[in-house]
């Protein structure tokens, strides 16, 4: 009896992959593999915020280059983002919602998937990032803080980021607040967004549950640039933000509450100075 091949179409979980025999067999990747230093599965996505359907996706992580096939009814050519054109990625979660944006040269590649196993994404994430953002060197002295202390949400969200060997130079936090508002005889409130902002020795880290423009009680985004991706950092003191101006033509527009503008003034004056003493601005 001869065996009919499965369609990867109809998985269903998201799995990690360690050499070209583990994608599946409908995606016909042949080759050495010796290059791969790890690699993702990602099945089949249902429209939610990008849309429309997305079709499986096998990601395959080399020392040089990360490479997207899309399976090949799609009959899309892959895509090949180098590891060096890489200057930002994000990734956020909101309930099973789940993405991935990469952003290479002058292109993003978007990659949706649902959060109910998120733990082989998770530790391609892990991949990822240490082939994008390499250990800057051993790290010392004490981390500056700016903010109040971590809440349990952003505590463990900085604790899921922070990679192996990672050190934190410096950090700001400004934390989720519930605003009341008067509406004439009505009263009802509304919540401001958290925000978590860190320099390493490796990277840039912005952690927020801002989505889609408003407070998400459950969700998160992680965003990390590489700092010699950046062409400039301020603090805007008169829209109150903290700007991370990237060479690719990406901002990254953090408000800041009147409460914490000085915090910020403060931590957005250290961290560029850093860079300036290291040669990345």
């Amino acid at each position: 009896m001869i065996a009919t091949p499965v369609d990867s179409r109809h998985y269903r979980f998201p799995y990690e992959i360690n050499a070209l025999s583990d994608a599946p067999d409908d995606f016909g990747l042949t080759g050495a593999d010796e290059d791969i230093v790890g690699g993702l599965f990602l099945p089949l996505d249902e429209p939610a915020w990008f849309g429309r359907a997305t079709p499986p996706r096998v990601l395959l992580l080399g020392a040089l280059r990360l490479t997207m096939f899309s399976h090949p009814q799609t009959t899309a050519p892959p895509v090949v983002a180098p590891v060096a054109s890489i200057s930002t990625i994000e990734s956020g979660h909101a309930l099973l919602i789940g993405w991935i944006h990469i952003h290479h040269g002058d292109a993003t590649l978007t990659l949706p998937y649902n959060t109910r196993s998120s733990r082989p994404v998770d530790r391609f994430l892990q991949r990822l990032r240490s082939s994008v953002f390499p250990p800057g060197g051993a790290g010392s002295g004490v981390e500056q803080k700016f903010g109040p202390e971590l809440d349990i949400k952003f505590r463990n969200a900085r604790h899921s980021q922070i990679d192996e060997g990672e050190f934190i130079r410096a950090s700001f936090f400004q934390p989720p607040a519930e605003l009341p508002r008067r509406f004439g005889w009505l009263s009802f409130r509304r919540w401001a967004c958290g925000d978590f902002v860190a320099l390493t020795d490796r990277r840039i880290l912005w952690i927020s549950d801002r989505i889609r423009g408003g407070y998400d009680r459950y969700g998160l985004i992680a965003r990390y640039g590489r700092p010699a991706a950046l062409s400039a950092l301020a603090f805007d003191a008169e829209a109150r933000a903290i700007v991370f101006s990237f060479r690719s033509g990406q901002t990254w527009h953090i408000s800041i509450r009147a409460e914490w503008s000085d915090a910020a003034w403060f931590f957005a004056e250290l961290c560029r100075a850093k860079l300036v003493a290291t040669g990345h601005m």
